[in-house]
């Protein structure tokens, strides 16, 4: 009796444990993706996902995913409009609308990122991907998120050239 049961714990930790492994190996790639990071003087480069910091300004491209969850700032539209696919996240292939804020427009350049200094505070994360209560400080000034502005890790930007995100 002790057999069989040894015998299906020992399968059954052999299959957990591959699973683990599959996990982290896939981890490791999507780690080592790059995206385009803001350097604090004007420019751009490019860091890979897993030293990008909370505070750090990205610079997302056509197709490309998000590297974290991130607050929308400017996009290629002049209206600050983008369309993101979060199939990966919900299972919808429906492309979302996001919006970014009027006063961030004006930030859609490298250059106008010198010196950018702002605020999030938000609640708690939660399970929900439809709701989001936050708001930013900018310019002295305070301003209302809501989950049109927020891009959220693992969906892809598309049919919008670039989007700069903080």
């Amino acid at each position: 009796m002790i057999a069989p049961l040894a015998f299906v714990l020992g399968v059954s930790m052999a299959k957990e444990a591959a699973e683990d492994w599959h996990r982290f190996v896939q981890d490791m790639k999507v780690n080592t993706r790059k995206s385009s990071v803001h350097n604090g003087d004007g420019t751009f480069h490019y860091r890979q996902w897993r030293n990008i910091r909370v505070g750090d300004v990205v610079k997302v491209e056509k197709d490309q995913f998000f590297p974290a969850d991130l607050f929308l700032l400017s996009s290629s539209y002049e209206d600050g409009l983008c369309f993101v696919e979060t199939m990966n996240l919900d299972g919808e292939t429906n492309l979302e609308v996001k919006r970014s804020l009027e006063m961030t427009l004006p930030l859609d350049s490298d250059e106008a990122f010198k010196g950018f200094r702002g605020t999030i505070r938000c609640e708690d994360p939660n399970p929900n991907l439809y709701i989001f209560v936050g708001i930013f400080e900018y310019d002295g000034q305070i301003y209302p998120l809501d989950p049109s502005q927020i891009l959220l890790r693992d969906s892809k930007l598309r049919n919008t050239g670039y989007v700069m995100a903080w």
